[in-house]
């Protein structure tokens, strides 16, 4: 994703949620509904002026599933999960016949403030269930403690990603990086050793580059990888991978 308009004239500088669409996913989100995040996309981000760009589009496969592996951009005005849409809204774009992405989102906020109001931490542990639920989305604890609830979240995504129940396999997509950042850093642990897993299981990799309108030479969605590995002894894990072209 680029900010950058797709032709002439600065960047959307501020995005939202339009408020009557954003009425109705209220309702739908309390009562737990099901939506397609795909089609939310699309509605969201149909009135920025101008509109956001994508590139190397074509690389995403028309069918089949693979990961979708994007950095965590952020910037004021415009948070992560728009970022997430406009790749959601890309992939369905792609491939209508087959348009979800399975996001894995992490399960709580810490500190957060609505204006000068402290929110609870517990408020923000339900909103990310109840979103998860409502887009078929995989909840990963964000405490490294809650080892059992980690390792069935992995084990849910990996059964969206491979088919489950007679169900072809489906997208994934994750942002490994977890902090809103202007510039890439370092992944989470853990997350070269799950694409590796993944990998060997034959599910290509497309990597997503959300960035802004002040980078002059803008990286694109390159072809889909596998992914190899080097140890580390330094932290007696499997800690760093590459992609392979």
């Amino acid at each position: 994703m680029s900010d950058r308009p797709a032709s002439g004239g600065g960047a959307a500088k501020v995005y939202h949620f339009p408020r009557i669409g954003l009425a109705l996913w209220a309702v739908d989100w309390l009562l737990g509904r099901r939506r397609s995040f795909a089609g939310d996309s699309r509605w969201t981000l149909r009135d920025v002026r101008p509109r956001p760009r994508a590139e190397g589009e074509e690389h995403i496969p028309r069918q089949g599933p693979f990961v979708l592996v994007a950095n965590h951009y952020e910037r004021p005005g415009l948070n992560t999960h728009f970022g997430g849409m406009h790749v959601s809204q890309v992939v369905a774009r792609r491939r209508p016949q087959a348009p979800q992405v399975h996001w894995i989102i992490t399960s709580e906020w810490f500190g957060r403030r609505l204006g000068i109001l402290p929110v609870p931490d517990a408020f923000w542990r339900w909103t990310f269930r109840r979103a998860a639920r409502v887009y078929d989305f995989v909840v990963m604890p964000r405490s490294p403690e809650r080892v059992m609830a980690r390792a069935a979240a992995i084990r849910r995504a990996i059964a969206y990603a491979l088919g489950r129940g007679g169900r072809p396999g489906e997208p994934l997509g994750l942002m490994p990086e977890a902090l809103g950042k202007g510039v890439l850093i370092e992944a989470m642990r853990g997350v070269g050793l799950f694409l590796k897993v993944l990998s060997d299981h034959g599910l290509p990799s497309c990597q997503w580059v959300s960035w802004s309108a002040k980078v002059p030479s803008p990286p694109s969605l390159g072809p889909p990888s596998a992914w190899s590995c080097r140890r580390r002894r330094a932290r007696r894990s499997w800690i760093a991978w590459r992609g392979n072209r």
